[in-house]
């Protein structure tokens, strides 16, 4: 059940144009180097809790992409903010009241986004954004 709904919020990344790559999973075992990756989103799950006929599972998503910093006199560090933020907050209106959220999915909590640059070593921008979904719980009781 956690497997299918990272898989599908996975997707709903890759669907929108400022995603090119989706992975998941710890951020270390990512290869950052490789520039084909960008820009790139990462889901961690976080956690989960039963709550009977529901999952409520919590992630934590960094959506970015390498600083051009051959562009002079200002690099695209804002424009890579501005393009991440725009695809955190289509994920989450599309849980809220879209796709996913036809899916069964509501969203119940969100925690304050973080914009950051240089947190890896090959010079990447983005947004750091934490929530948990509730999903409906498919496990047949034996």
């Amino acid at each position: 059940m956690v497997g299918e709904t990272i898989n599908t919020l996975k997707e709903a990344f890759l669907n929108e144009p400022f995603c090119n790559t989706a992975t998941d999973g710890d951020i270390f075992d990512v290869d950052l180097d490789k520039v084909t990756l960008y820009p790139l989103t990462h889901v961690m799950c976080t956690g989960f809790q039963d709550l009977g006929s529901t999952i409520a599972i919590s992630f934590s998503v960094l959506c970015m992409d390498i600083i051009d910093e051959t562009k002079t006199p200002i690099n695209n560090k804002n424009n890579i903010w501005n393009t991440q933020s725009a695809l955190i907050l289509k994920i989450l209106g599309s849980i809220r009241r879209g796709e996913l959220n036809d899916n069964n999915w509501q969203l119940q909590d969100t925690s304050p986004s973080t914009l950051f640059t240089e947190r890896f070593e090959n010079n990447l921008a983005g947004v750091e954004q934490s929530f948990t979904v509730v999903v409906p719980n498919t496990m047949t009781i034996c």
